[in-house]
């Protein structure tokens, strides 16, 4: 039985417990599908702001997308680099 990858969004709140990483309150959202008033958007910022995550590009981010292990080891290797 094969189980459902995670959102990026629960992975990047881990990784950056994981780092460390202060969450980040900026002036304006970096990714225009993820204001303020998104959940993560303080852990998205910080992730953001330490090069882990670029998003997908046209300024978003989806939050709401499952997690490959692609991504998950690009972010990892992108701290630990």
């Amino acid at each position: 039985m094969q189980s459902e990858n995670p959102l990026i969004a629960d992975f990047v709140k881990m990784a950056n417990a994981t780092f460390d990483l202060a969450p980040l309150t900026p002036a304006s959202a970096t990714f225009t599908d993820v204001p303020p008033s998104h959940f993560y958007w303080k852990e998205i910022e910080a992730a953001s702001a330490a090069g882990l995550v670029n998003g997908v590009g046209g300024g978003l981010f989806a939050p709401d997308r499952n997690l490959s292990r692609e991504q998950a080891i690009a972010i990892i290797a992108r701290r630990v680099a």
